[in-house]
């Protein structure tokens, strides 16, 4: 608190858009005339572009009572409040801007391909799609849209688990989640020993000993688990016993420890089949979706389902960059030195391996172009049918010429395997770099007698951020990757979900699921107490992702990734927000927590967003409060 006398507020007002501004102080001016007599509001206004570091240390060490932030400020000293602790006992921050003009300033930076929804008390606040469903359509993506969801699934099959565990009495007094499945499936069920001794409860938590890493690590990335014959799969033994053969034969020695594996849901959804005595999908839809009105949420794709888009590479491999090759000379800094020289002998490795395939990766262009293309005809079910047979057999031949003759090829699999690890390795170490001399500059960028070095360290980064285009997500790593995600995304698309992931909804579809699962009154609100139960696997219930509280506030959700798809969907139940993103571009990874700091996180307020019933009244409340005067009686004039 500021050593000001107690009749006076401070504030910063911190803006670039002068109109905005004047809104705020309409509100300000309104605030003034209703504080009780005395307390005065002074007001230290500013419009240049600063560093955002030095905005950020004039917040935090002004002596000022609030510090009003317009958006476009925001957008770019947002992480540096959120991220440091100094705040959390510094003045408010009241964030000026609607909530659809936030959004669409942070999604514009991020090129969000995809729909957003917020809720407040579970009621929309905003529903809005972003970019194309088809980037060969001119369809556009919007809260109708239905995305591919990828792991979200997990929370609703492990929801089935839990609904059908309470309502169908199976002795619960025996903690049924502790029993072996094999125990609780009819004599007549064929194969039991494909659940060997495992219980519902480490299926649910991930903590059987199963592992997905192990068969990823032994495929190399190249040959898939099923082809392209997934896309036919109808039910869930297809999924079941078709991936038996790769996790049976694991030894378990990670067991009772916490480790991600889908083929673990697929066991539990066969395990719900087989005890209920009804179709999986059946089950699922009679017992989760239709209690929660989602309507929208189908295991097949319907017609005008958004389509994954596997961005390539916008890294020409055809010219050597120049840039590269001079900064291999460039000894000004060893370490970034060493980075470029690493960066150029990946640049040429990548370009042979790929030249090597060409005409393999030319066949996936063209597969991936014919796709895209005729799902702008698809009108009926039938439709999706004869696409499905037909693309069945164009991606068996795919990953036949790609992938398996390649799996084949132990110098072939070597040199993918080592290329994709020099890149990962030589990508982390740059962030590194980056992020220590960022914040160098930051630290010292106001101190003249190191004006000098600060020019020489900022001409370092842009170098090192020239680099990023070799060693980043969009650089040589995604030449390696692009044709297999191609192949990925089509065959999730084309193919029936499971019961680890990858049906198809809407965000509408997610808010009233959470509605139903969270909500006091919700219709499904009596199993959510059994999905937090579970403390084995660390911050996370049944489902995996149902809890997470290592973010700003209590969260309950899940995430979910696939070739093309990104997907999240959270409630906050301290904010009484629930946020949905469904994306069909795999590039947003971390869209989800950027605006969640804009919305959740508490050590802002916001002065003018939706979120906020009435922006003044809350401000002048905390005005009140600071100096211990009532604000009972006094009407905010509109």
């Amino acid at each position: 608190m500021n050593s000001h006398s107690s009749n006076k507020v401070k504030i910063l007002l911190l803006d670039h858009e002068h109109a905005e501004s004047k809104e705020i102080q309409a509100h300000l001016e309104a605030i003034r005339k209703q504080l009780p007599t005395g307390v005065q509001i002074e007001i230290e206004q500013r419009f240049e572009n600063v560093n955002p570091a030095v905005t950020t240390a004039t917040i935090k060490e002004g002596d000022y009572d609030f510090a009003l932030i317009g958006e476009n400020v925001t957008t770019s000293i947002w992480k540096l409040i959120q991220e440091s602790a100094d705040f959390s006992e510094k003045p408010i921050f009241y964030l000026a801007g609607k909530i659809e003009s936030v959004l669409d300033r942070e999604i514009k930076q991020s090129g969000f391909s995809g729909t957003v929804a917020i809720a407040k008390d579970y009621q929309p606040l905003l529903r809005k799609g972003y970019r194309e469903s088809n980037r060969e359509g001119k369809d556009q993506n919007s809260p109708e849209t239905q995305f591919n969801i990828a792991s979200i699934m997990k929370t609703i099959t492990a929801l089935g688990v839990v609904r059908l565990v309470e309502e169908r009495k199976l002795d619960k007094d025996k903690n049924i989640y502790n029993f072996p499945i094999r125990e609780l499936l009819p004599k007549s069920f064929p194969k039991p020993e494909v659940f060997r001794d495992f219980t519902l409860h480490e299926l649910l938590t991930h903590t059987s000993g199963l592992t997905d890493q192990t068969i990823f690590e032994s495929y190399s990335g190249f040959e898939p688990f099923y082809g392209g014959s997934e896309v036919s799969f109808s039910n869930v033994e297809d999924f079941v016993y078709n991936a038996a053969p790769l996790y049976q034969k694991q030894e378990l020695e990670g067991r009772g420890k916490h480790q991600y594996c889908n083929y673990g849901f697929f066991l539990l959804g066969l395990a719900i089949q087989a005890i209920s005595g009804q179709d999986y999908y059946q089950f699922i839809t009679d017992n989760v979706l239709k209690p929660a009105g989602m309507s929208h949420t189908t295991p097949r794709r319907l017609p005008d389902t958004a389509v994954p888009f596997m961005a390539e590479s916008t890294l020409s491999l055809a010219e050597q960059p120049t840039w590269l090759e001079s900064m291999t000379h460039d000894e000004s800094d060893p370490m970034l030195n060493l980075i470029a020289i690493n960066a150029l002998d990946l640049f040429k490795k990548v370009k042979n391996f790929i030249s090597d395939n060409e005409e393999n990766i030319k066949l996936i262009h063209a597969l991936f172009s014919e796709y895209q293309t005729k799902l702008k005809s698809i009108q009926s079910e039938e439709d999706n049918i004869s696409l499905r047979k037909d693309f069945t057999k164009k991606l068996d031949h795919a990953y036949s010429l790609f992938c398996e003759s390649a799996s084949k090829d132990s110098h072939f699999q070597f040199k993918h395997s080592e290329l994709k690890s020099q890149i990962i390795k030589s990508d982390r170490i740059l962030r590194q770099w980056l992020d220590t001399h960022k914040e160098w500059v930051q630290n010292n960028a106001d101190k003249k007698d190191q004006a000098d070095e600060v020019k020489k360290q900022k001409e370092l980064i842009a170098k090192a951020e020239q680099l990023m285009k070799i060693t980043g997500p969009n650089g040589v790593y995604n030449h390696l990757s692009w044709p297999l995600q191609v192949l990925g995304g089509i065959q999730i698309n084309l193919s029936i979900g499971h019961p680890a992931g990858c049906w198809f909804s809407t965000v509408d579809d997610l808010l009233k699921f959470h509605q139903a699962l969270w909500k006091e009154d919700g219709a499904l609100h009596q199993y959510a107490v059994q999905l937090l139960k579970p403390k084995e696997a660390k911050e996370f219930g049944y489902g995996y992702g149902i809890i997470v509280s290592n973010r700003p506030g209590a969260e309950l959700g899940h995430t979910g990734s696939a070739p093309g798809v990104r997907t999240s969907c959270f409630t906050y139940p301290k904010k009484g927000i629930t946020l949905a993103l469904l994306a069909n571009d795999d590039r947003q990874q971390n869209l989800q927590f950027d605006i969640e700091h804009f919305f959740i996180h508490e050590k802002v307020k916001y002065l003018d967003l939706s979120i906020t019933p009435d922006p003044r009244k809350t401000l002048l409340d905390d005005i009140a409060a600071m100096h211990k005067v009532k604000t009972s009686g006094i009407k905010l004039v509109r």
